[in-house]
């Protein structure tokens, strides 16, 4: 009787320890507005110029990326590896020579997954969910309360993690 006993509060025990790790996994305990960390918000990365092909040979092109942080615990991991993506991402460029055609529908969906799978392989999974181009119309809106085109988490993040 007493061997059981023991048995069920150990039971209890580990269930205890591990049940809010598996709400929060999970999506328990108050949703996206109580998660904590940076989660989906973005680092603008420095603009690159990007050797493109075109009928004159090969020419350059000013092309600014966004990382997306991904939710979890890898996320001041994402910050400080930024700059090292940042290399990996121009290198990878450099060896596509992308086509002006590469940087507009399909093909640009294409290219940032490309892009995405670079920075993975640079880093680990779970600290980027995506790769964005960012379109030079984008830049010129301005957020009236941050003077950016980014929300106020994302800007304060792109000065920090550079």
């Amino acid at each position: 009787m007493m061997r059981r006993a023991f048995h069920l509060v150990a039971v209890l025990a580990i269930l205890g320890l591990c049940m809010p790790a598996f709400a929060a996994e999970h999506g328990g305990g108050g949703g996206a507005e109580n998660a904590i960390g940076y989660g989906g918000a973005k680092v603008q990365l420095q603009p690159f110029m990007v050797p493109y092909k075109s009928g004159s040979g090969i020419q350059y092109q000013v092309v600014t990326l966004r990382l997306v942080l991904d939710v979890g615990l890898m996320e001041r991991a994402g910050c400080f590896m930024a700059p090292i993506v940042h290399e990996k991402l121009l290198l990878c460029l450099h060896k596509l020579k992308p086509t002006p055609a590469d940087f507009v529908g399909q093909r640009k969906e294409v290219m940032q997954k490309e892009m995405l799978d670079v920075a993975i392989a640079a880093t680990d999974r779970g600290i980027y969910s995506a790769v964005e181009v960012v379109d030079e119309a984008m830049l010129q809106v301005k957020d009236e309360k941050t003077g950016t085109h980014m929300d106020p988490k994302s800007t304060t993040l792109t000065s920090q993690c550079k």
